[in-house]
């Protein structure tokens, strides 16, 4: 306790204060209206706490006695019906939100290995000038499904972008043995081809086409096959042989069966063939040094012996003079001497029907075709005496 005028401690038992000797108040002053205020507030206050604790805190009962339970206020009943709701909504989207993952995961799984979605998205890349992405999903594209035409062929235009050639060409030429008709990829290939400058590849490429269609991505690049004008076989005249192909190639021949590429001669006109069998091989070539197709064909020519001639009067002795006709093939003429000896070229040529010589004479009679072919000797033997008058005698 201080003492209220100096503020020292006061000792326990004194009256008066040690320090400054004020006497000590042990009973407070009384204030009959500060009592009746602190009581009334007091009171007051206490009332409340009272009805407040009374409303909070259900009152002890007897043990013996049943506890009531206290009745829960509507106010309550509206929060704890919120709560619960709110609850069953949060386990609802919680439960949604699940199978939206699970849905948007399976979707994007699916998508993943889709065919149309890779290949899709190798389009859209490729034309964003992605090219790097567009082949990644191009490739997975081809895992689904293997040698696609469509897949193959906008890879090679991707592996184009790249500046992947060598890659390139191989897809190219893949295409190619899947689907001999693609000509995109045929001409793709060609003008890869031309602007390297290899045409021994062109060539190697064109050799199997048979579609019309592609040959003519060839134009201008690869010379036509030679042509014979004769077809090989068999003939009985001696032949000239006409090769024909197109007017910027030239054309290389050989006559024994040996390979026109290596050994040929340039053809310049018609080759002759001789009598017997001839294989002749022919390939043509052009400013690119590029060769067509190797064609060859054997022909055999026997040549046809002209038949013997005729003459219209058989061997005999005759009084009366004649005429004589000779019989002569289409195509041959005849040549005849009358003193026996075996006549040629050279000798008197056949025009028309001539008389008999008088005395005994042998004619002799030959052909020759137009194959120089000579036919064996006709003779007769005319005996040719005129009659002498009969002044003449005596």
């Amino acid at each position: 306790m201080k003492c209220k005028k100096c503020g020292a401690e006061l000792k326990a038992g004194n009256v008066y204060c040690s320090s400054c000797g004020a006497e000590i108040q042990i009973v407070p002053d009384y204030n009959a209206l500060d009592d009746d205020i602190s009581n009334g507030w007091q009171g007051s206050e206490m009332l409340k706490s009272q009805q407040a604790l009374r409303k909070e805190a259900p009152v002890k009962k007897a043990n013996n006695q049943k506890k009531t339970p206290e009745p829960v206020s509507k106010k309550n009943e509206t929060t704890d019906g919120k709560k619960k709701a709110l609850i069953a909504v949060s386990c609802i989207l919680v439960v949604l939100a699940l199978v939206l993952g699970i849905s948007v995961f399976v979707s994007n799984n699916k998508k993943q290995n889709s065919f149309a979605y890779q290949y899709e998205r190798a389009e859209e890349y490729k034309k964003n000038e992605l090219p790097d992405k567009a082949l990644e999903c191009i490739d997975k594209a081809l895992d689904l499904k293997r040698d696609d035409e469509d897949a193959l062929l906008l890879k090679a235009e991707i592996l184009g972008d790249l500046e992947k050639q060598k890659e390139q060409i191989q897809t190219l030429l893949h295409i190619t043995e899947l689907y001999p008709k693609q000509e995109k990829a045929y001409q793709m290939l060609v003008d890869i081809y031309v602007q390297n400058q290899d045409y021994s590849a062109m060539q190697k490429l064109a050799q199997g086409v048979t579609d019309k269609k592609i040959l003519t991505l060839f134009d201008g690049y690869i010379p036509e096959t030679p042509v014979f004008k004769k077809e090989p076989g068999e003939y009985d005249t001696r032949i000239q042989l006409e090769l024909t192909s197109d007017a910027n190639s030239q054309i290389l021949y050989t006559v024994d069966g040996s390979d026109p590429i290596a050994k040929g001669k340039n053809y310049t006109g018609e080759i002759e063939l001789d009598e017997g069998k001839t294989l002749v091989k022919a390939v043509a070539t052009n400013e690119f040094g590029i060769f067509s197709e190797v064609i060859e064909g054997e022909f055999i020519i026997e040549l046809l012996v002209p038949d013997k001639p005729q003459a219209s009067l058989p061997s005999g002795t005759y009084t009366e003079e004649k005429k004589i006709s000779i019989t002569v093939q289409d195509g041959c003429t005849a040549y005849y001497t009358w003193d026996g000896s075996t006549p040629n070229a050279s000798s008197t040529r056949y025009s028309g029907s001539f008389s008999m010589k008088e005395g005994n004479n042998v004619l002799s009679v030959i052909v020759i075709n137009k194959n120089n072919q000579m036919s064996d000797v006709a003779r007769y033997n005319y005996i040719y005496y005129p009659p002498q008058n009969d002044e003449e005698e005596e």
